[in-house]
């Protein structure tokens, strides 16, 4: 991806900035800002079409993956695991959660991600 000058866009400053400007607010404020986006990110994926989903998404890489060319299908697959991956690195901080989420946690995929990132 790349910003409107052409650069490309680093993934890490664009999630420090988030953290940034969300600091200050309350938990129940974020909760209510990640349902909106939740609603509004649903509406989208529902638009999309057998047609979209067979559309090659030429995936640059990361610091975990090789650059590769794949069905956008079969990259939504694993990007579905994103949130309950980074929830369960956010219940280190918030153990008393951690019961109530863990049926979400009880996902191969997302067993699997945490194995491989935090040996």
């Amino acid at each position: 991806m790349r910003t409107p000058d052409g650069a490309r866009v680093d993934i890490d400053n664009w999630n420090e900035q988030q953290v940034v400007e969300r600091r200050k607010a309350g938990v129940e404020s974020l909760l209510e800002e990640a349902a909106r986006a939740r609603r509004e990110l649903t509406g989208h994926l529902k638009a999309l079409t057998e047609e979209d989903l067979a559309r090659i998404l030429k995936f640059a890489g990361d610091s975990k993956r090789a650059a590769a060319e794949i069905p956008l299908g079969a990259y939504l697959r694993g990007w579905c695991k994103h949130d309950p991956m980074h929830a369960i690195d956010m219940c280190r901080a918030l153990p008393h959660w951690q019961s109530e989420l863990a049926p979400w946690f009880d996902d191969p995929g997302v067993q699997g991600y945490q194995r491989a990132m935090n040996k």
